[in-house]
């Protein structure tokens, strides 16, 4: 390995992508094999190589500074591996929200799954570095934040909206400003003096045109509000007497990955000078105690009362309440004085947790202590949510599960395009007999919902019986996406579990539950029933000799 880096920089030169990857792979050799010394200066070598040619914002920067931390750990320097994650955090996130208008899908994957993969690291560091009383709670929650905000943000879709807005001034400017950042990062991974132009000198013509953007899009200027939503910025927003609490779990690394999945509360008040992080428990203490999903009403009441109903005995101490409390709540119950509303963003398996029916050991449930609001993000508490006029809905209710084929293909037909599949098409392979039962007070809420809307003047478009196809629905994305979607029907969620190593997991021929059950996104193994759901849910086949027009 030794050879081939000084063939490399012979033939071409410590500038060259290939000098800079084969002298980190020798610096993580050295560091698997216990030279921790060699592996240091090799690393340290890499880190100024690369700051020197693309400067600190380069896409394998922050991976240099990760592995150095991962080093440094090892070696005992706690102290320098922190201040390398808190500078790789800074350094990937400036690259995601510089570089993110103009990757391809392809490209921006690849770079988070990268960078997501590092949080769990950084996470590790911070809370054993928390235990020695370092204040770091806040970088803890901007991770959070950032982490969360991915699901709910979307780049693609900043750029989508503008390149259909039909505004010729804004696309051009829009096409102006991507062309220069990318010129810019492409030109900023050339040695200098292959450098054909100045990319500090596109960056600010393309920081110039950032500002006209600002002003003629909403939709961008609210996707670059949402880039740089801080704790900072969140704790503004809260009143006395409000708090939050971002839940985090993560893979715990002490020198090596560990069995161990951590859960930590990172808890927000007005007047703290930094969150505070507060650890919980470990994943599988959780999983013993929570309810698993569809649980009955025994099973459920075991995991939040402890099957007997919520018992104190008084001044004793003694609760014998569910376990659930103890674990995700009563580690930072002693910080809530004088709390009155409580903001909290779930991750993990606090996700499936129900925190208004916890009861507490002052004999009354969370939702009766507090004011329990529950948010996808704590960066919803920033946006501004006065920007939303309310002009249409779409309503689905009432719907029929027990359609036919041919009523089915009748249905969706009319919201199909040349080339595409009819989502009728598709078969499950679940083999539930039972199905989906007709939901009939869903119509009669359908009903009262579009009277009080058409009163106010709204347009309200309604699908019920075997018109709520899953077409339908499709349907009215995009430039037909009403303001509200009320959809009123059944659900079901399966729960993870790992399927044979036979099955492949990335193989989208494989339809039912072994394909849904095996996803690690939760969001892949829950879905909604729409009409003509169960002759798919119950494993019947559709005719498939019906050929769709074009």
């Amino acid at each position: 390995m030794r050879e081939a880096l000084r063939i490399t920089k012979e033939l071409s030169g410590k500038d060259h992508p290939d000098y800079l990857i084969r002298l980190s792979n020798l610096a993580r050799l050295c560091k698997a094999t216990g030279r921790y010394g060699e592996a240091e200066k090799l690393f340290l070598a890499a880190i100024a190589s690369d700051k020197e040619k693309s400067g600190t914002n380069g896409p394998q920067y922050g991976l240099k500074l990760t592995n150095l931390a991962e080093l440094y750990q090892l070696m005992g320097r706690d102290l320098e591996a922190e201040a390398l994650v808190k500078e790789a955090l800074e350094s990937y996130i400036h690259f995601f929200n510089r570089n993110c208008g103009y990757l391809s899908e392809k490209e921006l994957k690849q770079f988070l799954e990268t960078f997501l993969g590092n949080l769990d690291f950084y996470q590790s560091v911070l809370y054993l570095e928390n235990l020695k009383g370092s204040d770091n709670g806040g970088v803890s929650m901007d991770i959070e934040l950032f982490r969360k905000g991915l699901l709910l943000r979307s780049v693609l879709e900043t750029r989508k909206s503008i390149l259909e807005s039909k505004d010729t001034a804004l696309i051009n400017r829009y096409n102006t400003f991507i062309a220069f950042r990318k010129q810019a990062s492409e030109l900023s991974l050339l040695p200098r003096k292959k450098q054909v132009k100045d990319p500090d000198l596109l960056i600010e013509r393309a920081g110039e045109l950032e500002k006209e953007l600002t002003l003629l899009s909403r939709q961008y200027r609210k996707s670059s509000e949402e880039n740089t939503i801080t704790w900072e910025k969140i704790q503004d927003r809260l009143n006395p007497g409000e708090a939050l609490v971002e839940f985090t779990g993560f893979r715990f690394y002490n020198k090596k990955w560990s069995d161990s999945t951590f859960y930590c509360a990172i808890l927000l008040r007005k007047d703290d000078k930094q969150p505070k992080i507060v650890y919980l428990c470990e994943e599988k203490q959780l999983g013993r105690a929570a309810p698993s999903p569809g649980s009955n009403p025994s099973a459920l009441d075991l995991a939040y009362h402890g099957g007997r109903g919520m018992i104190i005995i008084p001044d004793s101490g003694i609760y014998l309440g569910g376990e659930l409390y103890s674990l995700v709540w009563q580690p930072f119950d002693t910080l809530l004085k004088n709390i009155h509303t409580e903001y909290y963003s779930p991750s993990g398996l606090t996700s499936t947790l129900s925190f208004a029916a916890i009861p507490s050991p002052e004999g009354k449930l969370l939702s009766e202590k507090f004011r329990l609001v529950q948010v996808s993000s704590a960066r919803t508490l920033v946006a501004d949510h006065n920007e939303m006029i309310l002009t249409d809905l779409a309503l689905f209710g009432g719907i029929n599960y027990k359609m036919d084929t041919t009523e089915m293909l009748a249905e969706s037909i009319q919201y199909s395009k040349p080339g595409n599949t009819l989502l009728a098409y598709q078969v499950s392979r679940t083999g539930n007999l039972s199905g989906f039962e007709h939901l009939e007070n869903t119509l009669v809420e359908l009903k009262e919902i579009k009277a009080k809307m058409e009163e106010k003047k709204l347009v309200v478009r309604t699908f019920t019986g075997s018109a709520a196809v899953e077409e339908s629905f499709m349907n009215i994305s995009g430039k037909e996406s009403p303001v509200i979607i009320h959809i009123a029907t059944h659900g079901f969620y399966y729960p993870y579990r790992v399927v044979p190593q036979q099955i492949d997991k990335g193989n989208f021929t494989e339809i039912g539950q072994e394909r849904f059950s095996s996803s690690e996104d939760p969001l892949l193994r829950s879905g909604l029933a729409f009409a003509g759901a169960n002759r798919t849910w119950t494993g019947k086949s559709i005719r498939r000799d019906w050929k769709m027009a074009s």
